[in-house]
Order: structure tokens, then C-alpha cells, then sequence
């Protein structure tokens, strides 16, 4: 049997919804492999996860454990899916009493088990609404950004226990309730400056010789629309040209 539980991941600022699938069968010498084109952050919760699962009241198979990614050809980055992995693990051992259907989880694990807070929560809530997914899993700590979001059911929650009771139906998390923070407008900045943008140092680089040699620039890229309209769906193709 293979269980299958929905993560999210950010690459660069564009969220990917990534499907968890794991298998657990018996073997002589225990193993825990994760595939699917994860980088560094992923490939170390191995630990995280064993660890906050043994911590949490868990036991934690000691058979091979194999951990898919998927897509595949995907590259998956940072420490958003240790909650889905572990919930998948948990799942799989439960066999079927812990439901996932149409439903995300988003959290970095701490060694005992407690959810740190993610970076990107609302982009990647935004983007489930799109893909159909009607409720999320979030740390904490990240409630007050993800209530911009509505039509979708967003349930904070502390720990990895707490999480997996709640997926079994013996514990209730009341869902963050929609709302549009004040302080959130009065944070967005007027301008903006390179400085402000996390990664693209390509885009940056180029930019910036561009500049430097007064070259003539044609520029294609993905933004979201302003703060104000994050209700809506849509995203714009800006062409500019000099």
C-alpha cells in the first residue's frame, strides 16, 4: 500500500503544489530514501522527521522507507514539507486512519515535534485554491498571514501530534477566520530596490550590465497582482521594453 499526502514548495517565489508518497515494506536493514530532485533542506529532515515522530508519541518503522517527490522533474526547496512527510509515514503505519484527502500540509518540524513557522504561506494557500485543494494544515505562526486568503479552510496548529489527531478526527483546530489585516497594508513599501528582491541574481546581474552599458532591455516576467487584489485568481505578463 502507498500512501499519498499533498505538500507545497516554493521555488523562487512561484508555489508548486507536490504530491508525498511513501511506502514502507519490510527489510532486513532499515533505510529512509527520499527521491524526487530534493535539495539539501529536504534530504536533512530525515532527521527532523525521526526524530519529532519518536518525540511525539510515534514509533518509527524500522523498515525501508521510501519517500517520493512528485513531479519528479520538479526541484523541490526548503523546509516546507517535514509535516507532510511525517503525517505520509504516520498514515501509512495507520493504515487508513488518518484521512488526507483534499487536504495540505505545511510545516517545518522542530526535534521535539513542535511546527516552526514557513516562509511563503500565503502565495502557497493562494495556489491551492487554484488547484482545488479545499483545506490546508499551517504552524502558528503563520495564521495571521494566511487569513488574507478565503474559500479555503486553514487550520494552525502547534505540533505534529496535534496535526495527526485532528487528521484522525479526535481533535478539533478551529480554522483561521478570513480577514484582511490592517498592519499588512501599512507595511508595503512605496518603492521598491533590487535589495529587495529574494534570489533571481541572474535576472539581477543582467540588469544591472544592462544598465551599467546602456543597452536596450526586453524583459518578461510573473508577478502578482498588488496587495489589494490578492482575493483574485490571476497573475499578469509584463512586457518592458527600452
Amino acid at each position: 500500500m502507498v500512501t499519498k499526502v499533498y505538500g507545497a514548495t516554493l521555488s523562487g517565489c512561484e508555489p508548486h503544489l507536490v504530491e508525498i508518497e511513501v511506502d514502507i515494506s519490510p527489510s532486513a536493514l532499515p533505510t529512509f530514501n527520499i527521491v524526487g530532485l530534493a535539495d539539501l533542506a529536504i534530504r536533512e529532515s530525515k532527521e527532523r522527521i525521526r526524530n519529532a515522530l519518536k518525540n511525539s508519541g510515534f514509533t518509527f518503522p524500522a523498515d525501508r522507507i521510501t519517500v517520493n517527490l512528485a513531479p519528479a522533474d520538479l526541484k523541490k526547496e526548503g523546509s516546507h514539507l517535514d509535516l507532510a512527510i511525517a503525517v505520509a509515514i504516520v498514515a501509512e503505519m495507520s493504515r487508513g486512519r488518518v484521512k488526507t484527502d483534499n487536504i495540505c500540509l505545511l510545516g517545518e518540524l522542530a526535534l521535539d515535534g513542535r511546527l516552526r513557522k514557513v516562509r511563503g504561506v500565503l502565495p502557497l494557500v493562494l495556489m491551492l485554491k487554484e488547484k482545488n485543494i479545499g483545506s490546508t494544515v499551517i504552524p502558528l505562526r503563520n495564521q495571521k498571514e494566511s487569513a488574507i486568503a478565503k474559500d479555503i479552510q486553514i487550520y494552525p496548529t502547534r505540533d505534529l501530534r496535534t496535526t495527526v489527531m485532528f487528521l484522525m478526527g479526535e481533535e478539533e483546530i478551529e480554522p483561521v477566520e478570513h480577514h484582511f489585516p490592517e498592519e499588512v497594508l501599512q507595511t508595503v513599501p512605496e518603492e521598491m530596490e533590487f535589495s529587495d528582491i529574494r534570489g533571481q541574481m541572474v535576472a539581477k546581474k543582467a540588469l544591472e550590465i544592462a544598465a551599467a552599458g546602456s543597452h536596450n532591455v526586453l524583459m518578461l516576467y510573473r508577478v502578482l497582482l498588488p496587495i489589494l487584489t490578492w482575493y483574485s485568481k490571476n497573475t499578469k505578463d509584463i512586457y518592458l521594453y527600452s
